[in-house]
C-alpha cells in the first residue's frame, strides 16, 4: 500500500457504474484536506458515491453535498478500514442505507469530530450514518434534519456496533418512529 495526499481539490459530478472520486484499497492510506465532493452518483447497487474506503483514510475540512449512492453510503462507504473525519460537512446526500456514510465490518473504526450533517436521507436506516459491525466515536458534531424514511436512526443507525457520542447536537432528525 502507498500513501496519497489529496489537497485543495474539487470533485464534481462523477456518474459511472462505480461513481467514485476516490477508491482506497486495503493497506493504503489516503489523506484528504480542503476538498469538496459534489453531485456524485453511483448506480447498479454500488456503494459510496464519492469515496469507497478499505484502508486508512483521514478527511479534514472537506465538504460532501448532493451525492447519491444506489445502496450504502450516499457520500462514503467504509469497509474494514480506519477512517477519521474532522471539521467537515455532509449535506443533501442520499442512499438506501446511510444517507451520508455507511461503515461496516470489524475491525472497522470511524472517528468523527466537529463535523455537520444536515439534510441527508436514507430510504431505509441511518439518515446521516449507518454503522454495522464496527466502532464509531462522534464528538462535537451537529446532526440536523436528517431522515431515515423507512426504519431506524434519523441521525445515526447503529447495528451490532460500539457507539460513543459526546458533546453533539441533534436537531429535528426523523425516522419511521419519529426519533
Amino acid at each position: 500500500g502507498g500513501i496519497l495526499d489529496v489537497l485543495d481539490c474539487t470533485f464534481e459530478g462523477n456518474s459511472t457504474n462505480l461513481g467514485r472520486a476516490i477508491y482506497n484499497e486495503q493497506g493504503a492510506t489516503v489523506n484528504v484536506l480542503d476538498c469538496s465532493f459534489d453531485s456524485h452518483h453511483s448506480s447498479n447497487n454500488k456503494k459510496g458515491a464519492a469515496i469507497r474506503n478499505h484502508g486508512n483514510m483521514t478527511i479534514k475540512n472537506s465538504t460532501f453535498s448532493g451525492n447519491q449512492g444506489a445502496r450504502s453510503g450516499g457520500a462514503i462507504y467504509s469497509e474494514g478500514g480506519a477512517m477519521a473525519i474532522e471539521l467537515s460537512s455532509f449535506s443533501g446526500n442520499q442512499a438506501l442505507f446511510g444517507g451520508a456514510i455507511y461503515a461496516t465490518v470489524s475491525p472497522s473504526t470511524m472517528t468523527i469530530e466537529a463535523t455537520t450533517f444536515v439534510g441527508n436521507t436514507a430510504a431505509q436506516h441511518g439518515g446521516a450514518i449507518t454503522q454495522l459491525f464496527s466502532n464509531l466515536e462522534v464528538s462535537g458534531s451537529t446532526f440536523k434534519r436528517n431522515i431515515a424514511q423507512a426504519e431506524y436512526g434519523g441521525a445515526i443507525g447503529v447495528f451490532d456496533s460500539e457507539l460513543v457520542v459526546s458533546d453533539n447536537v441533534f436537531v429535528a432528525n426523523k425516522d419511521k418512529t419519529g426519533a
